[in-house]
């Protein structure tokens, strides 16, 4: 899993897609992707409300499916923001603001 406060949306490997267990929801609005490799990527298609693991809570999220090569998910923007993350580059710990207003650390 890799913290990208350089991308806007969240997205996960097309390979485990099958795993998540939800289906893919088609919407309106068309993303167009820049990889890191360069390439365009085109898509309308989101999995919505994916429950992820992340230090013993489980916290969903929405994830763009892409073609990845060295993570399985690229946590956003979208969902950084969402969860209120504090990203500290020194210490290299990331805080997360969870419902409840609990405070869950990521080492």
């Amino acid at each position: 899993m890799l913290f990208d406060p350089g991308t806007t949306h969240s997205f996960i490997v097309k390979r485990i897609i099958t795993k998540i267990g939800k289906g893919v929801k088609i919407i309106e609005k068309r993303f167009v992707i820049r990889t890191s490799i360069g390439n365009m990527v085109e898509t309308n298609n989101m999995y919505v409300g994916v429950g992820v693991s992340l230090a013993g809570y489980e916290l969903e999220i929405d994830m763009i499916p892409l073609e990845l090569y060295d993570f399985d998910i690229i946590l956003g923007m979208d969902w950084l923001s969402k969860y209120k993350a504090l990203i500290d580059c020194y210490t290299k710990i990331v805080t997360f603001q969870i419902p409840e207003d609990r405070r869950m650390v990521f080492e």
